[in-house]
């Protein structure tokens, strides 16, 4: 039978010894937490880039071998307006994922109150687990989401706009975390390693978690390796 704990124990073992070998390349390398963080981000903002790298790569060759075409040069400019237009529309889609996979969780959850309705044990865990990943990814591309849609200017005067401005204090406040978490926001890889499987070992997540919800866990763990 599936044992849960032996398995969050040994994915701890294993988080454990890759941040030690982390750690050890971090200080040759005289790189703090962010750094790390960034290239995290870095690798899941490189996910359009991989695609439009296979299929441009693909046409040239057909190109190649069909037509004769020359293809042994190249300029570093020359798709850059497509690549910035592909991340922004990837960093959109993950957000927009994240708010309409919030937003039928929250319906699903008040339907489930007010009718008195038998949800299905196995159904909410995996809408949970998608919500957990999901959000997870939104999170990792929050800063590179303002960037693109030109809002973190916007942020950063809010952030240091006083009472006086007109500014609702919500806002003002809300700005001044944002700005506050850029610097903390490589918590998360340490929330990833290892208070997930701590939460699951705890049993918050509800009695016996089953074998959706630590897949959802391992591929959210194996997706932000960078």
């Amino acid at each position: 039978m599936f044992n849960v704990t032996h398995f969050m124990l040994f994915i701890l073992a294993i988080n454990a010894a890759n941040h030690s070998m982390i750690n050890v390349y971090k200080e040759m390398g005289e790189c703090d937490e962010i750094s790390l963080w960034r290239s995290q981000q870095a690798y899941t903002l490189a996910a359009p880039i991989y695609v439009m790298a296979i299929i441009k790569g693909t046409t040239s060759a057909m190109g190649i071998i069909f037509k004769k075409m020359d293809k042994s040069w190249w300029t570093s400019s020359e798709y850059g307006s497509e690549i910035i237009c592909g991340v922004t529309v990837w960093v959109t889609f993950i957000w927009f994922a994240f708010a309409a996979s919030l937003a039928y969780t929250i319906y699903m959850a008040a339907r489930a109150w007010l009718m008195k309705e038998m949800g299905h044990h196995i159904q909410a865990q995996c809408q949970a687990g998608a919500l957990c990943m999901i959000a997870l990814l939104a999170i990792t591309v929050w800063e590179p989401f303002l960037n693109l849609w030109e809002w973190d200017k916007y942020v950063n005067a809010l952030s240091k706009s006083d009472k006086d401005s007109g500014n609702g204090f919500v806002a003002r406040h809300l700005a001044s975390f944002v700005v506050w978490w850029r610097g903390k926001a490589w918590v998360m890889r340490y929330m990833i390693d290892f208070a997930m499987p701590l939460i699951i070992l705890s049993g918050l997540l509800g009695g016996g978690i089953n074998m959706i919800t630590l897949a959802t866990y391992a591929s959210t763990v194996h997706g932000f390796r960078g």
